[in-house]
């Protein structure tokens, strides 16, 4: 398993990176999609305030992912997805 050291210098060394021929991208509006979406009151409940106020600048302003957060962001997703899902119907399972 990679440590949380590991993890966030990988994550550091791919947010440094130069990107070409990528325009920025337009504002998006994430509470118009479904139920089953990560959105914005899920962000809320699920990350530290901070770091919802951050990922949520970085959705809506076109920023690129503050590395710092990600972490905190994957976790969340990942409890929020797991909590979700019963464990009877995940992938590879037998009923």
């Amino acid at each position: 398993m990679m440590s949380d050291s590991t993890r966030t210098q990988a994550i550091s060394a791919i947010a440094s990176l130069p990107v070409s021929g990528v325009s920025e991208s337009a504002p998006v509006r994430i509470n118009y999609y479904g139920a089953d979406v990560f959105s914005t009151e899920v962000m809320k409940k699920y990350l530290p305030k901070d770091t919802a106020k951050t990922l949520l600048s970085t959705i809506q302003d076109g920023l690129p992912l503050n590395a710092d957060i990600a972490a905190d962001v994957a976790h969340a997703m990942k409890q929020w997805a797991l909590e979700r899902e019963p464990l009877t119907t995940r992938t590879g399972s037998s009923p």
